[in-house]
Protein backbone atom coordinates (compact mmCIF):
# COMPACT_ATOMS: atom_id res chain seq x y z
CA UNK A 1 0.00 0.00 0.00
CA UNK A 2 1.22 3.01 -0.96
CA UNK A 3 0.42 6.51 0.22
CA UNK A 4 1.52 10.25 -0.62
CA UNK A 5 4.24 8.82 -2.28
CA UNK A 6 4.11 11.28 -5.91
CA UNK A 7 6.71 11.25 -8.43
CA UNK A 8 8.40 13.64 -10.23
CA UNK A 9 10.63 12.18 -12.98
CA UNK A 10 11.93 15.07 -13.98
CA UNK A 11 11.75 14.83 -17.54
CA UNK A 12 13.61 11.27 -17.77
CA UNK A 13 13.76 10.17 -21.33
CA UNK A 14 13.89 6.03 -20.24
CA UNK A 15 10.98 5.28 -17.68
CA UNK A 16 9.09 2.39 -18.47
CA UNK A 17 6.34 2.37 -15.35
CA UNK A 18 6.19 4.37 -12.08
CA UNK A 19 4.21 1.36 -10.48
CA UNK A 20 4.35 -2.06 -12.45
CA UNK A 21 1.41 -3.70 -10.48
CA UNK A 22 2.35 -8.08 -11.16
CA UNK A 23 0.70 -11.14 -11.54
CA UNK A 24 -0.54 -11.96 -8.29
CA UNK A 25 -0.94 -8.90 -6.18
CA UNK A 26 -3.90 -8.26 -3.92
CA UNK A 27 -5.55 -5.15 -2.87
CA UNK A 28 -2.69 -2.73 -4.07
CA UNK A 29 -3.56 0.73 -2.98
CA UNK A 30 -1.97 4.19 -4.66
CA UNK A 31 -3.45 6.97 -2.75
CA UNK A 32 -2.69 10.81 -2.70
CA UNK A 33 0.44 10.44 -4.91
CA UNK A 34 1.11 9.96 -8.91
CA UNK A 35 3.34 10.36 -11.40
CA UNK A 36 4.48 13.83 -13.51
CA UNK A 37 7.29 15.08 -15.49
CA UNK A 38 8.10 12.50 -17.65
CA UNK A 39 9.44 12.94 -21.52
CA UNK A 40 10.29 9.07 -22.75
CA UNK A 41 12.68 8.81 -25.88
CA UNK A 42 13.47 5.41 -25.76
CA UNK A 43 10.87 4.12 -28.38
CA UNK A 44 9.85 1.69 -25.33
CA UNK A 45 5.80 1.93 -23.91
CA UNK A 46 5.20 4.24 -20.94
CA UNK A 47 2.49 4.26 -18.04
CA UNK A 48 2.41 5.96 -14.47
CA UNK A 49 0.66 2.64 -13.90
CA UNK A 50 0.69 -1.00 -15.29
CA UNK A 51 -1.80 -3.15 -13.56
CA UNK A 52 -1.43 -6.78 -14.95
CA UNK A 53 -3.24 -9.64 -13.21
CA UNK A 54 -4.17 -7.80 -9.86
CA UNK A 55 -7.36 -8.32 -7.19
CA UNK A 56 -9.35 -5.55 -5.75
CA UNK A 57 -6.80 -2.96 -7.05
CA UNK A 58 -7.88 0.42 -5.35
CA UNK A 59 -6.40 4.10 -6.93
CA UNK A 60 -7.50 7.01 -5.32
CA UNK A 61 -6.97 10.99 -5.40
CA UNK A 62 -3.48 10.99 -7.89
CA UNK A 63 -2.36 13.38 -10.00
CA UNK A 64 -1.01 12.22 -13.44
CA UNK A 65 0.69 15.42 -15.46
CA UNK A 66 3.16 15.87 -18.24
CA UNK A 67 3.62 12.05 -19.33
CA UNK A 68 5.15 12.47 -22.51
CA UNK A 69 6.66 9.93 -25.01
CA UNK A 70 8.76 11.52 -27.60
CA UNK A 71 9.89 8.41 -29.50
CA UNK A 72 8.28 9.52 -32.76
CA UNK A 73 7.63 7.01 -35.57
CA UNK A 74 9.10 3.47 -35.53
CA UNK A 75 7.38 1.86 -32.06
CA UNK A 76 3.80 2.28 -30.54
CA UNK A 77 5.44 4.26 -28.09
CA UNK A 78 2.29 4.68 -25.40
CA UNK A 79 2.06 7.29 -23.13
CA UNK A 80 -0.81 6.33 -19.95
CA UNK A 81 -1.76 7.14 -16.90
CA UNK A 82 -3.24 3.09 -16.55
CA UNK A 83 -2.32 0.36 -18.88
CA UNK A 84 -4.40 -2.71 -17.43
CA UNK A 85 -2.96 -5.40 -19.16
CA UNK A 86 -2.30 -9.41 -19.53
CA UNK A 87 -1.95 -12.00 -21.62
CA UNK A 88 -2.29 -15.33 -19.18
CA UNK A 89 -3.67 -14.07 -15.71
CA UNK A 90 -6.97 -12.79 -14.57
CA UNK A 91 -7.93 -9.94 -13.02
CA UNK A 92 -11.08 -9.29 -10.47
CA UNK A 93 -10.77 -5.86 -11.40
CA UNK A 94 -11.23 -2.92 -8.95
CA UNK A 95 -11.47 1.04 -8.15
CA UNK A 96 -9.80 4.02 -10.04
CA UNK A 97 -11.37 6.79 -8.62
CA UNK A 98 -11.29 10.67 -8.37
CA UNK A 99 -8.03 10.84 -10.16
CA UNK A 100 -6.61 14.61 -11.80
CA UNK A 101 -4.50 13.74 -15.39
CA UNK A 102 -3.62 16.50 -17.47
CA UNK A 103 -1.39 16.50 -20.81
CA UNK A 104 -1.05 13.11 -21.65
CA UNK A 105 0.58 12.84 -25.27
CA UNK A 106 2.56 10.54 -28.00
CA UNK A 107 3.55 11.06 -31.14
CA UNK A 108 4.27 7.50 -31.70
CA UNK A 109 3.03 5.18 -34.50
CA UNK A 110 -0.29 5.62 -33.41
CA UNK A 111 -0.46 8.28 -31.11
CA UNK A 112 -1.16 5.99 -28.29
CA UNK A 113 -2.18 7.64 -25.41
CA UNK A 114 -4.90 7.21 -23.57
CA UNK A 115 -6.15 8.01 -19.85
CA UNK A 116 -6.82 4.40 -19.51
CA UNK A 117 -6.36 1.18 -21.49
CA UNK A 118 -7.54 -2.27 -21.11
CA UNK A 119 -7.06 -5.21 -23.04
CA UNK A 120 -5.57 -8.97 -23.65
CA UNK A 121 -7.74 -10.68 -20.28
CA UNK A 122 -10.11 -12.20 -23.11
CA UNK A 123 -14.09 -12.50 -21.56
CA UNK A 124 -13.10 -15.48 -19.47
CA UNK A 125 -10.17 -13.82 -17.52
CA UNK A 126 -12.23 -11.24 -15.83
CA UNK A 127 -13.35 -11.74 -12.68
CA UNK A 128 -15.09 -8.53 -11.94
CA UNK A 129 -15.52 -5.12 -12.59
CA UNK A 130 -13.05 -2.44 -12.87
CA UNK A 131 -14.93 0.88 -11.80
CA UNK A 132 -13.88 4.54 -12.34
CA UNK A 133 -15.71 7.63 -9.97
CA UNK A 134 -15.03 11.67 -10.41
CA UNK A 135 -11.91 11.10 -12.24
CA UNK A 136 -10.92 14.36 -14.28
CA UNK A 137 -8.94 14.42 -17.14
CA UNK A 138 -7.71 17.61 -19.83
CA UNK A 139 -5.92 16.91 -22.91
CA UNK A 140 -4.95 13.32 -21.41
CA UNK A 141 -4.25 11.44 -24.88
CA UNK A 142 -6.30 10.26 -27.95
CA UNK A 143 -8.73 9.09 -25.64
CA UNK A 144 -10.02 8.91 -21.72
CA UNK A 145 -10.68 4.67 -22.01
CA UNK A 146 -10.19 1.83 -24.55
CA UNK A 147 -11.72 -1.25 -23.24
CA UNK A 148 -10.74 -4.54 -25.71
CA UNK A 149 -11.58 -5.82 -22.63
CA UNK A 150 -14.71 -5.93 -20.45
CA UNK A 151 -16.16 -5.36 -17.20
CA UNK A 152 -15.72 -1.62 -17.00
CA UNK A 153 -18.22 1.27 -15.44
CA UNK A 154 -17.62 4.54 -15.83
CA UNK A 155 -19.69 6.96 -13.61
CA UNK A 156 -19.82 10.96 -13.09
CA UNK A 157 -16.22 11.51 -14.53
CA UNK A 158 -15.38 14.31 -16.23
CA UNK A 159 -13.11 14.62 -19.51
CA UNK A 160 -12.35 17.54 -22.20
CA UNK A 161 -9.96 18.53 -25.06
CA UNK A 162 -8.81 22.04 -24.73
CA UNK A 163 -6.02 22.39 -27.85
CA UNK A 164 -5.26 20.63 -30.54
CA UNK A 165 -1.45 21.79 -29.93
CA UNK A 166 0.57 19.44 -28.93
CA UNK A 167 3.65 19.46 -26.92
CA UNK A 168 6.82 21.02 -27.99
CA UNK A 169 8.84 19.15 -30.80
CA UNK A 170 6.05 16.14 -30.54
CA UNK A 171 3.12 17.80 -33.25
CA UNK A 172 -0.18 18.13 -32.81
CA UNK A 173 -2.42 16.15 -30.79
CA UNK A 174 -4.50 13.03 -32.11
CA UNK A 175 -8.42 13.06 -30.44
CA UNK A 176 -9.74 9.77 -31.99
CA UNK A 177 -12.87 9.80 -29.49
CA UNK A 178 -13.48 9.80 -25.58
CA UNK A 179 -14.55 6.31 -25.48
CA UNK A 180 -13.58 3.41 -27.44
CA UNK A 181 -15.54 0.44 -26.58
CA UNK A 182 -14.97 -2.91 -29.01
CA UNK A 183 -12.76 -5.76 -28.39
CA UNK A 184 -9.49 -7.10 -29.61
CA UNK A 185 -8.42 -10.92 -30.74
CA UNK A 186 -8.53 -12.69 -27.38
CA UNK A 187 -12.94 -11.29 -26.47
CA UNK A 188 -14.80 -8.89 -26.77
CA UNK A 189 -15.82 -5.66 -24.64
CA UNK A 190 -19.15 -6.71 -22.94
CA UNK A 191 -20.34 -5.43 -19.35
CA UNK A 192 -19.44 -2.28 -20.08
CA UNK A 193 -21.44 1.03 -18.88
CA UNK A 194 -20.65 4.78 -19.59
CA UNK A 195 -23.15 6.78 -17.30
CA UNK A 196 -23.41 9.99 -15.96
CA UNK A 197 -20.57 11.48 -17.19
CA UNK A 198 -19.32 15.36 -18.58
CA UNK A 199 -17.84 14.98 -21.86
CA UNK A 200 -16.46 19.13 -23.18
CA UNK A 201 -14.86 19.69 -26.63
CA UNK A 202 -13.44 23.19 -26.39
CA UNK A 203 -13.59 25.83 -29.11
CA UNK A 204 -10.81 25.28 -32.03
CA UNK A 205 -10.57 21.71 -32.48
CA UNK A 206 -12.72 22.21 -35.72
CA UNK A 207 -13.96 19.08 -38.11
CA UNK A 208 -10.63 18.00 -39.27
CA UNK A 209 -9.08 18.08 -36.20
CA UNK A 210 -11.27 15.45 -33.53
CA UNK A 211 -12.68 12.19 -34.67
CA UNK A 212 -15.81 10.80 -32.57
CA UNK A 213 -17.33 11.21 -29.35
CA UNK A 214 -17.78 7.47 -28.89
CA UNK A 215 -16.55 4.45 -30.86
CA UNK A 216 -18.45 1.67 -30.74
CA UNK A 217 -18.54 -1.85 -31.87
CA UNK A 218 -17.83 -5.40 -32.34
CA UNK A 219 -14.85 -7.07 -33.51
CA UNK A 220 -14.64 -10.51 -35.71
CA UNK A 221 -15.60 -12.60 -32.54
CA UNK A 222 -19.60 -11.64 -32.31
CA UNK A 223 -21.44 -9.15 -30.54
CA UNK A 224 -20.64 -7.14 -28.07
CA UNK A 225 -23.24 -7.73 -24.71
CA UNK A 226 -24.89 -5.61 -22.21
CA UNK A 227 -23.14 -2.13 -23.51
CA UNK A 228 -24.81 1.00 -22.10
CA UNK A 229 -23.36 4.69 -22.86
CA UNK A 230 -26.41 6.96 -21.20
CA UNK A 231 -27.57 9.74 -19.36
CA UNK A 232 -24.29 11.47 -20.53
CA UNK A 233 -23.28 15.23 -21.69
CA UNK A 234 -21.83 16.00 -24.16
CA UNK A 235 -20.66 19.49 -25.11
CA UNK A 236 -19.55 20.55 -28.59
CA UNK A 237 -18.24 23.75 -28.92
CA UNK A 238 -15.95 23.07 -31.75
CA UNK A 239 -15.42 25.96 -34.80
CA UNK A 240 -16.20 23.67 -37.84
CA UNK A 241 -19.65 22.85 -38.84
CA UNK A 242 -18.41 19.45 -40.43
CA UNK A 243 -15.49 18.54 -42.98
CA UNK A 244 -16.64 15.77 -45.58
CA UNK A 245 -12.93 14.52 -45.26
CA UNK A 246 -12.89 13.41 -42.08
CA UNK A 247 -16.67 13.01 -40.77
CA UNK A 248 -16.67 13.67 -37.04
CA UNK A 249 -18.87 12.14 -35.08
CA UNK A 250 -21.33 11.61 -31.82
CA UNK A 251 -21.30 7.57 -31.91
CA UNK A 252 -19.68 5.97 -34.46
CA UNK A 253 -20.36 2.47 -34.92
CA UNK A 254 -17.06 0.40 -35.97
CA UNK A 255 -17.93 -2.20 -38.29
CA UNK A 256 -14.97 -4.31 -36.87
CA UNK A 257 -12.13 -7.01 -38.49
CA UNK A 258 -12.48 -6.93 -42.82
CA UNK A 259 -13.80 -10.40 -42.12
CA UNK A 260 -16.22 -10.27 -39.51
CA UNK A 261 -19.71 -11.43 -40.77
CA UNK A 262 -22.15 -10.10 -41.72
CA UNK A 263 -25.37 -12.03 -40.46
CA UNK A 264 -24.47 -11.35 -36.59
CA UNK A 265 -26.05 -9.57 -34.87
CA UNK A 266 -23.85 -6.18 -33.27
CA UNK A 267 -25.27 -6.14 -30.20
CA UNK A 268 -27.39 -7.59 -27.32
CA UNK A 269 -29.20 -5.83 -24.73
CA UNK A 270 -27.72 -2.48 -25.39
CA UNK A 271 -28.41 0.99 -24.66
CA UNK A 272 -27.31 4.72 -25.95
CA UNK A 273 -30.21 6.80 -23.97
CA UNK A 274 -30.98 9.69 -22.61
CA UNK A 275 -27.76 11.32 -23.44
CA UNK A 276 -28.44 15.27 -23.83
CA UNK A 277 -25.90 16.66 -26.76
CA UNK A 278 -25.42 20.53 -27.00
CA UNK A 279 -22.98 23.53 -27.76
CA UNK A 280 -22.17 25.83 -30.20
CA UNK A 281 -19.82 23.91 -32.64
CA UNK A 282 -20.14 21.46 -35.42
CA UNK A 283 -19.60 18.03 -36.92
CA UNK A 284 -20.79 15.80 -39.64
CA UNK A 285 -22.83 12.89 -37.92
CA UNK A 286 -24.84 12.59 -34.94
CA UNK A 287 -25.00 8.12 -35.65
CA UNK A 288 -22.66 7.15 -37.92
CA UNK A 289 -22.99 3.69 -38.76
CA UNK A 290 -20.87 3.77 -42.29
CA UNK A 291 -17.98 1.60 -41.45
CA UNK A 292 -16.22 -1.69 -42.67
CA UNK A 293 -18.34 -5.08 -42.08
CA UNK A 294 -22.02 -3.47 -41.99
CA UNK A 295 -24.05 -4.41 -44.50
CA UNK A 296 -25.69 -1.42 -46.34
CA UNK A 297 -29.05 -2.74 -45.29
CA UNK A 298 -30.74 -4.05 -42.00
CA UNK A 299 -28.70 -2.69 -39.18
CA UNK A 300 -29.79 -4.19 -36.12
CA UNK A 301 -31.04 -1.84 -34.08
CA UNK A 302 -33.27 -3.94 -32.60
CA UNK A 303 -31.11 -4.86 -30.15
CA UNK A 304 -29.88 -1.63 -28.88
CA UNK A 305 -31.95 1.10 -27.62
CA UNK A 306 -31.50 4.40 -28.70
CA UNK A 307 -34.03 6.30 -26.98
CA UNK A 308 -34.06 9.77 -25.43
CA UNK A 309 -31.34 11.26 -26.62
CA UNK A 310 -31.57 15.24 -27.11
CA UNK A 311 -30.51 17.22 -29.02
CA UNK A 312 -31.68 20.60 -30.11
CA UNK A 313 -33.57 20.81 -33.78
CA UNK A 314 -31.44 23.72 -34.71
CA UNK A 315 -28.23 22.20 -33.76
CA UNK A 316 -25.74 22.11 -36.40
CA UNK A 317 -26.03 21.90 -40.16
CA UNK A 318 -25.68 18.10 -39.98
CA UNK A 319 -27.39 14.70 -41.34
CA UNK A 320 -28.94 12.30 -38.36
CA UNK A 321 -27.85 9.08 -39.51
CA UNK A 322 -25.17 8.85 -42.30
Amino acid sequence: RIYSSPIDAENSTKIDFGWDVMNGSHRFHLINSGMINTKVTDGANHSAVRLRAVDDFHIAGNLFQNLLNKSGTGSTARANAFWHSDKTGSTSGGYIVNNTSINLQSNGDRDDSEFYTKQGFGNSRVGDYTRFFANRTTNSGKRFAKNQTGKSIFLSNFMEWTEKEGNPGMGDRKLESFFAIFGDGDGRANDVTVRNNRLLIHPGLDGNKFGRVFELGPTRVGALEDMHVDNNKIVINSDDRGNSNHNPSVFFFNGGEENAPSDYDRFLRGSIKDNYISGSGGIEYIWNFYSDGYPDTGWPRGNLDMSGNVYPDNFWTVKEFR
